[in-house]
């Protein structure tokens, strides 16, 4: 019988790390802050077609087609509407984030423990202690790190290791439109706003996410940090959204007005230089908890499907005293490319636009 595994963390990279342990006969249990009961839709992504492999690894690739939208273009326009480029997609889904979270629960047999926020932990004769604010405590010999861009396991890792900001923000929002979804026609649209040379552009990107429902987000420069701040009061971000719909195309304007303003959220993407190891004794960080990236990227959900597969997999085929280093050497320069590329483009998109919209694609 092999050694429990313990996975803090019950999203995308947990779940997906419990999934392909299971499948190798690794028994594992999973320790999760929230209880699904309590989400809402929230945030939607592109599934990039280079998460194929991973998700038929996994066995959720035609689920995930089922809920999902086909997304078979990506089309980038002015704010007026006329087209600046167009490129082909292949195997490339626009997914809600609870509903790819829903189908990796219905595959994963083993426990979850929902409302374990952890609170405290500890490392003492080979054991980590965990302690939760529910008042539960647990020892673990194996422990995964999944819990998300603000890990608290990196954080006890490396206290003084911070993330950065992208330089942007982002309002997004969740609506129903069959006329959008109908118009977008299978594609994931940009819009840019005329006056994107000069330091209030601002990207307006919108995504079918399955069925008639789509997401929608502003990506908008810092320049000001007090306008930031103010956009997290709901009057404020409506009125600052009934001012944006009069400058740009219908479609856009529609999607805004379909929405209801108290549902859409100010978001900062983030993202963590590389660390220089990814684990500690028998504790390993996968996905967010492990190397944070920025939105842009696109790259988020494929690199935390592929750490959780490729951990797995070294789990089974080597000594557990050499999975880190192996772990680490395997996988670091594939995120190194992905947090420089983050950077690259979020630097172009708040100072270069005019590159940015030349040069922006979705990069597997």
């Amino acid at each position: 019988m092999r050694e429990m595994i313990d996975i803090v963390g019950g999203s995308i990279a947990g779940l997906s790390a419990g999934i392909a342990f299971e499948r190798l006969g690794f028994p594992t249990r999973i320790w999760e802050r929230d209880n699904p009961i309590h989400s809402k839709d929230g945030h939607a992504f592109l599934v990039l077609g280079s998460a194929l492999g991973s998700l038929q690894h996994l066995g959720i690739a035609e689920d995930l087609r089922n809920t999902s939208a086909n997304i078979q273009r990506g089309m980038y326009f002015d704010n007026k509407g006329d087209l600046i480029k167009s490129f082909d997609l292949q195997d490339t889904f626009g997914t809600k984030r609870i509903d790819l979270v829903r189908i990796l629960t219905s595959k994963y047999s083993g426990r979850l423990h929902y409302d374990c926020d952890l609170e405290k932990i500890s490392f003492d004769d080979d054991y980590y202690t965990l302690e939760f604010q529910s008042g539960e405590i647990t020892k673990a010999s194996t422990l995964i790190g999944a819990d998300g861009a603000n890990s608290r396991i990196r954080k006890w890792l490396y206290p003084n290791h911070k993330l950065h900001t992208g330089g942007y923000f982002e309002i997004v929002g969740s609506c129903e439109n069959a006329n959008i979804v109908k118009a977008l026609d299978n594609s994931f649209q940009k819009h840019f706003s005329q006056d994107h040379m000069n330091e209030n552009h601002i990207a307006f990107g919108i995504l079918p996410t399955g069925g008639d429902d789509l997401t929608w987000f502003l990506q908008i420069p810092v320049t000001v940090p007090e306008q930031v701040n103010d956009l997290y009061n709901v009057e404020s971000r409506e009125k600052f959204l009934q001012e944006l719909t009069a400058n740009w195309s219908s479609l856009t304007a529609e999607a805004i007005e379909s929405t209801d303003t108290h549902s859409t959220y100010v978001w900062r993407s983030g993202y963590m230089d590389l660390l220089h190891t990814f684990h500690f004794h028998n504790m390993f960080l996968i996905g967010d908890a492990c190397h944070p990236l920025l939105s842009m990227t696109s790259q988020g959900v494929n690199t935390a499907l592929e750490d959780a597969i490729h951990l797995a997999q070294l789990f089974n085929d080597n000594d557990l005293q050499d999975v880190g280093n192996l772990f680490y050497s395997n996988r670091k320069d594939v995120i190194a490319d992905r947090i420089e590329y983050g950077k690259h483009l979020a630097d172009r998109f708040t100072k270069q636009p005019e590159q940015w919209v030349k040069m922006v694609h979705l990069a597997d």
